[in-house]
């Protein structure tokens, strides 16, 4: 059979039937015996290439290869590049309003990838790629896969902490969803399910069958299965919108379960605990006396197992910090210095005691009050010196202007004012640990 036709029309459509009870009467009538093997092997055959035949489908496999590459270097390798660096905990810790940093990631691209569809659509359109598919519905299919594909990447995220696994890893879990398109079968029906790509594929094949029967693709048609093998257009929108929902609630439970370098680990079931969803009330800073307890630690307790013993870092340590004084911890390597204050940001999780900070006793909601210089530099690598001193004065509530003094005023403080305008992965390790300081305060 030719598959230019599409194997079924012949046989749906009825013609077969048609042909077969005309041979069957011409047969009676020159008196021939109708007993005989029926052999299919040649159906009509439309006047078109092959490359008309599959144009749609090469060009949107084409968009989709692309847009995949263009996920990877501009969405997935700076989304784990901000969580290798830092930026994203440290954020949470200077500012209750963390979530625009993510929000404002996230309406950019989608923003650029609107404008690379866009410019696509109007490249297929010209060249007649589309067929006579309605704009609208082909569109819908397009924005839909983007969406889904994006929140793929913010799933797959979770699996790296690392840019250079993340290049590595990420343009695996990107492409190999075409291998499963290739063959037709459970594996194929299974990943049509779960990967976007696949249902956008089978998407683009249903279209192309329609374009190849001659027939314009209207609102009416998107519950129409035009093949037996096949799922409807308005299927294939309700499997992407499906598959968006089931990768952001999937990325939701691993971001939480899995955080990465400073975040706040959950238990796996932290779902199944009410006081999960209580609103958290984000405790503020108020002026204290002297003297006053300002951090409580109360029988703290973490232990480190390794194969050959059992390392206490705290054994029930009880101590107070107090409001408006130095307190400095001293102790040999591995005393549990480092340890004990990442208890107290709640990046280690303590295997028992209290942590009081500010009459609060969750971490949530008194961290931001805390001015952490971790182990490692957090830099932004498209901000200069004094932008990043601008950036962290704002978020603590300062003005533009007052930022700007305020910035200018620590640079000097610290001998850094050549290096004003300098980007900070291009000062030394010595320079950043200085920059570090004033981020924090």
């Amino acid at each position: 059979m030719n598959h230019q036709k599409n194997d079924d029309e012949y046989i749906r459509e009825g013609f077969f039937t048609l042909q077969h009870v005309i041979d069957l009467q011409y047969m009676r009538y020159q008196e021939i015996d109708p007993r005989y093997d029926l052999l299919v092997n040649v159906i009509p055959n439309l006047e078109l290439g092959a490359s008309d035949s599959y144009r749609l489908v090469n060009f949107g496999t084409l968009f989709s290869i692309l847009f995949k590459m263009l996920l990877l270097l501009t969405f997935l390798v700076p989304f784990v590049e901000e969580k290798q660096s830092g930026i994203k905990e440290f954020l949470n810790l200077v500012t209750p309003m963390s979530f625009l940093d993510g929000l404002s990631f996230f309406i950019i691209r989608i923003l650029l990838y609107g404008c690379y569809l866009v410019i696509n659509l109007i490249i297929a359109s010209k060249y007649g790629a589309l067929g006579s598919i309605n704009f609208i519905c082909i569109f819908t299919l397009y924005l839909l896969y983007i969406i889904a594909s994006m929140s793929y990447s913010y799933l797959i995220s979770v699996c790296f902490f690392s840019v250079f696994y993340a290049k590595i890893g990420g343009f695996i879990l990107l492409i190999i969803p075409y291998v499963f398109s290739i063959v037709r079968s459970w594996i194929s029906n299974l990943a049509f399910v779960l990967l976007s790509t696949n249902a956008f594929l089978e998407g683009l094949d249903v279209f192309q069958t329609f374009c190849n029967k001659h027939r314009d693709f209207k609102f009416s048609d998107l519950n129409r299965v035009i093949k037996d093998d096949f799922s409807s257009i308005f299927t294939i929108y309700l499997t992407l919108i499906c598959q968006t929902i089931f990768y952001v609630l999937l990325y939701n439970y691993l971001v939480r379960v899995f955080p990465g370098p400073g975040g706040l680990k959950r238990p796996f079931l932290f779902f199944l605990n009410p006081d999960t969803y209580k609103k958290r009330q984000r405790n503020e800073y108020t002026t204290q006396p002297r003297g006053a307890h300002a951090i409580i630690i109360s029988d703290l307790c973490k232990k480190f197992k390794t194969s050959k013993r059992e390392n206490n870092i705290a054994d029930y340590l009880n101590m107070t910090i107090n409001n408006k004084e130095i307190t400095v911890l001293l102790g040999h390597n591995g005393a549990g210095k480092t340890t004990m204050m990442n208890m107290i940001l709640g990046i280690v999780p303590k295997d028992a005691g209290k942590i009081v900070v500010c009459s609060e006793g969750d971490v949530a909601s008194y961290r931001h009050l805390i001015g952490f210089c971790p182990q490692h530099s957090v830099f932004m690598s498209y901000m200069t010196c004094q932008q990043h001193l601008e950036f962290f004065a704002e978020l603590r509530g300062a003005t533009r202007f007052d930022a700007r003094k305020w910035a200018e005023s620590k640079l000097q403080k610290l001998n850094l004012t050549d290096k004003a305008h300098k980007y900070g992965v291009m000062l030394s390790g010595g320079m950043k640990r200085l920059m570090c300081y004033p981020i924090k305060l």
